[in-house]
């Protein structure tokens, strides 16, 4: 369902509708959106059995008219059922997939009106996560994962990551130094960036803490939050040759990444008293050298960036058309809005 804005008003219209046999055999419906915005994916994954037929439906829709880009349903052998999925630039779905059963092996496997086909890799190599790019209009893989068949104490489940070119079927893995935690659940791609044959990745690791249990709340949920932020840049080749950590990140609030010409602006908080008071950073990189330098704005004789409560990283906004960045800061019970002008020089 999508809600489409008219004068004074919201509309809705039903883009996809999927019947279900019952609460307990509802299966999985997926929705993704391809990162250059134009694309989205609806992927029913029908509930079925050892006995039954891994029966899909399969739906893209392009988001500049909300109009079918393709429909349609897919057969997927039954050794083998879907962990998750990604949708590339071009409105491909790429589903990566796990052995039935105990045996740990996986596949990625690429689905489109016209095709259905492996992508096939070291089969010593388990993608964690799948994450869909393109360059110079081709499709590329960035998978987050690990090498070896079982996770060692203290490693990293997405610390090995894969570069893949979906039309060559060429993989260049990289080790990195993504954190190890046995708690962490998920890595967030927050911005990507491509300059002269690079990709630079902005990425966030997602960690995951389960509290105790308590009179009160006996099966309490679990908490998300997402840790240390990192700047990875690959080369031509795709192989990991710059990786940056952006620092601590104690308050778990999404880091903010804008692009301006040669330069990239990294917003992030960090502790600041003792008192569990949180300030926020602002820094710009050089894309080529990836050094951070610390901004400054004095406002009333302080740095505006390191004393100020802002309420969130995500509503910081960049406005390249006034040259305005935008923040909302929160004080107590009060909010107002800052503005920086002529931010970039």
């Amino acid at each position: 369902m999508f809600s489409v804005k008219k004068t004074g008003s919201f509309t809705t219209k039903s883009i996809a509708k999927y019947t279900i046999e019952s609460t307990n055999r509802s299966g999985t419906t997926y929705v993704v959106f391809s990162e250059n915005g134009k694309y989205a994916a609806v992927f029913n994954d029908r509930y079925a059995t050892k006995k039954t037929d891994n029966v899909n439906d399969a739906l893209v829709i392009d988001l500049r008219t909300l109009t079918p880009l393709w429909n349609k349903e897919i057969t997927l052998s039954s050794d083998y059922v879907e962990k998750s999925l990604t949708l590339t630039n071009s409105g491909k779905i790429v589903l990566l997939r796990k052995a039935a059963g105990w045996k740990e092996s996986y596949k990625m496997e690429m689905v489109s009106n016209t095709e259905d086909k492996d992508l096939p890799f070291d089969d010593k190599y388990i993608p964690e996560k799948l994450y869909a790019i393109s360059k110079n209009d081709n499709d590329y893989l960035v998978t987050f994962g690990r090498k070896n068949q079982a996770v060692t104490m203290g490693g990293s489940t997405f610390g090995t990551v894969m570069f893949y070119d979906i039309k060559s079927g060429k993989a260049v893995i990289s080790n990195t130094n993504l954190a190890g935690a046995k708690d962490m659940s998920d890595v967030k791609v927050i911005k990507t960036i491509i300059k002269d044959d690079e990709v630079l990745m902005a990425v966030q690791q997602e960690t995951v803490s389960r509290p105790m249990p308590t009179a009160m709340n006996r099966f309490p949920d679990p908490v998300y939050t997402l840790d240390v932020g990192v700047l990875m840049k690959f080369n031509k080749e795709g192989e990991v040759k710059q990786f940056v950590p952006l620092g601590s990140n104690p308050s778990g609030r999404r880091v903010q990444v804008i692009e301006s010409g040669n330069n990239l602006y990294v917003s992030a908080f960090y502790p600041k008293g003792a008192f569990g008071n949180t300030g926020f950073s602002m820094k710009a990189f050089d894309f080529g050298s990836l050094a951070p330098k610390e901004l400054t704005v004095d406002y009333k004789g302080r740095n505006f960036f390191q004393n100020y409560g802002f309420t969130d990283g995500n509503l910081v906004q960049f406005v390249p058309a006034t040259n305005k960045l935008l923040f909302l800061d929160k004080d107590g019970k009060n909010v107002q809005m800052f503005s920086i002008y002529n931010f970039v020089k």
